[in-house]
């Protein structure tokens, strides 16, 4: 079972605010998961009532298990007529009746705006801490023990605008995928398979002959061959990332994932891919 401490004495998640936290230490524990989502445990926010930049001052905010947002419907509702609050002694009663634009609007206008927002926070961590916050969704894709997290993460940090997003960006790593050849075929790269076998034919003694498997080396003998070849940049990297990876979409380019794998893995891909597009 997981296990949260709240403290009494944390202070504000931003930092540097000297204020304490007024409640007493408590363990929270039962991970738990919500529709799908891992909670670590099944503390989280009421929906609409929540405002962090108040609460942060009393409560440790990233303890809890989740933190609810407005809620949206399959059709946009136009919630409950008038009067919709009323106050009381004690509390502020509502009914507001969840107006909301209905979840089509939401996943085409305000998610990506949330996510992008998201994303902003995200390159702002340090590398230890986006590491830290990362790891979970890391290990949902890879268990590659001698994985480097520091080189990975300057792949992703910049790229990504939400943790849950991470898994497939690096679902290659630890096997290849079964791939389309029809993958090495791009336009603007002005590639196509016969191309990229002819490039990656060139790609693997370039590979073979690096004795520093470093991402400067790798750089300078791609960049070697496309001036011995005297070839745009896109016909010998494209087939790189297809080759390496299988996927079109990648954190960083064919050289950044070939220092990745490793020297040994990287040659073994290229000849793979050698091998699919001469059958």
């Amino acid at each position: 079972m997981g296990e949260v401490t709240m403290s009494a004495n944390n202070q504000s998640a931003q930092g540097g605010d000297n204020h304490i936290n007024l409640y007493e230490p408590h363990v929270w524990k039962h991970h738990t998961k919500v529709a799908g989502l891992e909670w670590k445990n099944p503390v989280g926010t009421a929906s609409g009532t929540f405002q962090y930049a108040a609460v942060r001052w009393f409560y440790d905010v990233s303890q809890l298990g989740a933190v609810c947002t407005k809620g949206a419907s399959p059709v946009p509702w136009e919630g409950n007529p008038s009067p919709r609050t009323a106050e009381s002694p004690a509390a502020n009663i509502n009914a507001v009746g969840l107006q909301n634009p209905g979840i089509d609007h939401y996943l085409a206008e305000d998610l990506p705006k949330l996510k992008a927002i998201n994303g902003v926070y995200i390159r702002r961590l340090s590398k230890e801490d986006f590491i830290r916050y990362a790891l979970p969704y890391i290990r949902q894709a890879t268990r590659k023990e001698d994985l480097d997290l520091n080189l990975l993460a300057e792949l992703l940090q910049p790229r990504t605008d939400a943790f849950t997003d991470i898994p497939e960006q690096i679902d290659f790593i630890d096997a290849l995928p079964d791939y389309d050849v029809a993958m090495y075929t791009h336009k603007k790269m002005k590639t196509n398979s016969e191309t990229a076998l002819a490039a990656l034919k060139e790609i693997l003694p370039a590979l073979e002959g690096i004795s520093d498997w470093t991402l400067d080396n790798i750089n300078a003998a791609m960049f070697g061959l496309v001036e011995k070849l005297g070839v745009k940049n896109g016909y010998v990297l494209w087939p790189l990332r297809v080759a390496v990876s299988g996927k079109q979409f990648t954190p960083g380019g064919g050289a950044e994932i070939a220092e990745l794998l490793g020297k040994k893995e990287s040659i073994r891909r290229v000849r793979t891919g050698i091998e699919k597009l001469s059958q």
